[in-house]
Formats: structure tokens, sequence, C-alpha cells
């Protein structure tokens, strides 16, 4: 019998084959690889757009009309199928049902399609009513005009957006996580290459087109693994089973719960129409600063370990599955803590390196890190939000995460309407870090209680080490910030950053060598 298999009955080690192991890891660091690609180059974006227009009434529209098209592409695309699919189509992989998993993919595009292609055509038909009513009441009536205009434009990127969320759960099934992660970056080159080659000649519409290109070199980069993995295209509308039912049963919940989400930010994007101007700009760029670290480490990997929980879900293999929710939990914090400490004390320098401008002074930097601190407070709690609702998605229930989401929901919108009187934009980023912070322990708890009953006590000691490496590191990193004037700002940042982490990893090293001795050990066993 294998030494493993055998410490593993005595409950001494993972039951998860170490191959195993090594799959979800490597599968996490393709991931991060392609989705840091993307925030890099997502910051750039942004500083070039931010250089272009200012925080100003034109890049308020530009983002205004995002709202829309991002409600639709979630409502019937975007993260709904990939966490209702995959576990379709990878039963169908695993049972060596070819011939049904591509023809449930292919019903699923073409339904897809048909659907979004409709919605985009009567949201551009609507679009200057839309605009006065829904989406940015508190505008003038320029600047709506405006907002319409663009968000006809933006509308077409939701039908390419539709086929390339369908591929990349494809590819994602078939355990291929590089050019699925590498899409976003090439949906910033597309939007790079409006700002730089088209706004110049067109304003702020050329922008949009970019937006367009994007998503387009979105779709077309993802076509290799298409041809990697053989798929095969049926043009029908149905499945001739069950497979569409139980597809849909599954993503109605999960629908509701990214439209639920996407619903909070057009209310946040409504009330912060009627702040100074500004607000919306600076609320959507600091979410982009603390979606990075989110997507880079918490998204990836619990992107990378969804389909292994699926598939543990379906072999019942209880243990192994408790294991790695446990290990991804304790990845997500021991990385997403000392982050949210980084952003919190060093954003302002970031800030000014990344968007500071004579289109973008000192007071609009000054909002985007309000709205990034206040968005900091819940860094963590967004991080964990990504594996526990993925845990309950693993086995095939929405409908959890879906009533849990809609408590939320009408919380945030209470404190949106009560924290932006007090704190302005700042405090419609609050309510949104208050609430998903809420959301998030409920459902990994109610997902403990349920679902994987783990070991909490190495995910304690694990948060005890991150707090003290954590703390640590803040006190190097006010070391430097405490210099600013005299370094700059960008000085400060590559300083702050690179004594920072170097304090934490050391400090975590330290604090955690026994745990890093037994890992080298076992897989030095296995070379």
């Amino acid at each position: 019998m294998d030494e493993s298999v055998q410490r593993a009955k005595e409950g001494k080690v993972s039951t998860i084959p170490l191959t195993e192991q090594r799959r979800v890891a490597l599968s996490s660091i393709l991931v991060m690889f392609g989705f840091l690609a993307s925030k890099l180059i997502g910051i750039v974006r942004q500083s070039i757009i931010a250089r272009a227009f200012g925080a100003g009434e034109q890049l308020d529209a530009y983002y205004a009309a995002f709202r829309l098209p991002e409600l639709l592409l979630t409502l019937v695309a975007g993260g709904a199928i990939a966490t209702t699919f995959i576990p379709v189509f990878a039963d169908h992989l695993t049972r060596g049902d070819t011939r049904r998993a591509w023809r449930l993919a292919s019903a699923v595009l073409n339904i897809l399609l048909i659907v979004v292609s409709l919605a985009a055509l009567g949201g551009a038909i609507s679009a200057p009513w839309l605009v006065r009513h829904v989406i940015a009441p508190g505008f003038s009536a320029e600047r709506q005009d405006l907002t319409a205009d663009l968000l006809r434009i933006v509308l077409v990127s939701s039908v390419l957006f539709t086929a390339s969320s369908l591929v990349m759960s494809v590819l994602q099934a078939h355990g291929r996580f590089l050019l699925p992660a590498l899409a976003d970056f090439f949906y910033d080159v597309g939007i790079i290459c409006g700002a730089l080659v088209l706004a110049p000649r067109m304003g702020i519409q050329g922008l949009a087109i970019g937006v367009v290109i994007g998503a387009l070199f979105h779709l077309l980069i993802q076509v290799p693994g298409l041809l990697r993995v053989r798929a095969r295209y049926v043009p029908v509308l149905r499945t001739g089973d069950r497979d569409m039912l139980r597809f849909g049963r599954l993503m109605g919940p999960r629908i509701g719960i990214l439209a639920m989400f996407q619903i909070v930010f057009l209310f946040t994007t409504r009330v912060a129409s009627r702040l100074e101007g500004g607000s919306i700009t600076a609320i959507t760029m600091g979410w982009t600063m603390v979606q990075m670290p989110e997507v880079i480490f918490a998204m990836a990997i619990a992107t990378a370990a969804f389909p292994t929980m699926s598939a543990l879900v379906t072999s019942r293999d209880q243990q192994a599955l408790e294991d790695t929710v446990s290990g991804a939990l304790q990845a997500i914090l021991a990385l997403t803590l000392p982050s949210a400490v980084a952003l919190l004390l060093l954003g302002r320098s970031y800030i000014d390196v990344l968007f500071r401008s004579s289109a973008f002074d000192a007071r609009a930097g000054e909002m985007i890190y309000r709205a990034t601190a206040a968005f900091t407070v819940g860094l963590i709690g967004h991080a964990v939000l990504e594996l526990a609702a993925r845990l309950f998605y693993a086995h095939q229930n929405t409908l959890i995460p879906f009533w849990i989401a809609l408590g939320a929901t009408a919380l945030n919108i209470g404190l949106c309407l009560l924290l932006s009187s007090w704190m302005g934009q700042a405090g419609l980023a609050l309510a949104n870090s208050i609430v998903v912070s809420l959301q998030s322990a409920v459902l990994l708890w109610m997902g403990w209680r349920s679902r994987v009953r783990f070991d909490w006590g190495p995910v304690w000691r694990l948060l005890g080490r991150a707090t003290l490496a954590s703390v640590a590191m803040a006190g190097s990193i006010w070391l430097v910030v405490s210099r600013q004037e005299t370094l700059g700002s960008l000085w400060t940042a590559i300083i702050g950053s690179t004594a920072g982490g170097g304090v934490y990893l050391g400090t975590f090293g330290i604090l955690s060598r026994r745990e890093a001795r037994s890992v080298v050990r076992a897989l030095l066993k296995r070379v």
C-alpha cells in the first residue's frame, strides 16, 4: 500500500494525492500570473485614461455607461456561467461522454447569444430613457446624452463577452487556465489602443470603441485553447435530455446573486451622480485598486480550486474536499491581509504615481484614496467570499448563496443612503465593505456547518502568524511613508512595497518555519 494512503487513513496527512495538490498549486500560479498581468496593465489603462480625461464629467459619463452592459452580461452570462456550467459540463467529461458535453456547450452558447443580442438591441433603443431615469438621473442633460451615446457603443461588447465567457468556462473545465487568465490582459490592450489611437481623434467615444475592440481580443485569444481541447460546435438550442433544465436550475439563483451585486453598483452610481463631480470616477478607480489583490490572489486560488472541488464532491471524497477548502482559505488569508495593509498605508503614493497629471489634481487623487481605503476595509471579506460561494456551487447548490446575497443587497442599499450623506463617495465604498464582510462570514460559517467540517485550528494559527507579520510590515512601511516628502511618491511606493513585502515574508517565514520544513520534506520524498 502507498505510504501516503496509509498515513492518510491514520489521519496524519491530507487524503488528496500529492499530484492533485501540485495540480491545484500549479493552476493557481498560472491563474495568478495571468491575473497579475491583467491587473498590471489594467492599472496602466486606468492611468492612461485618467491622464487623458481627468476626473471630470466625460469620464463620469464613460464609467456610468458601463453599468447597464455589466448588469446585462451578469444577468445572462459572465460569472454565472463559470460557477453553474462547469460542474455540469465537467460531469460529462469525467464520465467520458464528450458528445453530450459539447452538445450542452453549443446549446448554452446559442441560447445566450440570442438573449444577449436582443437585450443589447433593446438597451440601445431605450438608452436615453435608461440614462435619464435609471443610471444617472443626477447628470445634466448634456452629460445624459453623452452617456446614452457611450452606452450604445459599449453594449456591443456584451455580445462578444457572452461567447468569450462560455469559452473560458470550457477551457477551465479541461484544466486549462492560462489563456482564460490572459484574456483580461488583451481586453485592456484593446482599451489602451482606443485611448491612445482613437480618443485623440474621436474623444471619449474612441475610448468606448476601444472597449469593443478589447472584448473581441478577449474572445480571440482563447480560440487556440478550443483547438487544443478539440471543441465541437453543434447548431442546436436544446440537448435532448435534462441537461438544460439542470443547468437552468443552477444558473437562475446564480444570476440573481450577480444581478444583485450589479444592482448595488448601479444604485451606487445613481447616488454618486448627485454628489460632487468626479465621485463616480473615484469609486470606479478605488474599486479597481482594491480588485488588484483580490483578483490576483483570492480569485486565482478559488478559480483554480473550483474544478477540483467539484470533482471531489462528485467522487464523495469528503476528507480531500475539507483539506482543499482549508488550504485554499489559508492561502487567501495569508496573501490578502498584507495586501490590505499595503493599500491603506501606500495607497496615496500608488494613486499619485499612477494617476497624477495636469488633468488629475490632488483633490481627485484624495477622492480616489478615500474610496480605495473604504473598499480596502472589505478586502478580506471579498476574498473569502470567492471561496465560500464556490464551495456551495461545487455542491450544485446556488439557493443558499442567493438568499444570503438578497439580504446583503437590501442592507447595502440602506447603508449607501445612510453613509453617503455623511461621508460622500467614501461612504458608498464603506457600505459595500461592511456588507460583504458580513455576507462572506455568514456564507463561510454555513458552508462549514453543512458541507466541510474542516479543522479551524490551522486556519486560526495561520491568521495569527499573518497578523503578526502584517504588524511588522506596517511598521516598516510607516518608516518609509514618514519620509515621503524627501523620497517623493514614486520612491515611497517602490521602497515601501519592497521593504514591507520583505518584512512580511521574512517574519511570516520565521513564524511558519515548522510547516515550511514539513512541506519541503514531503515534496523531496516525491521528487
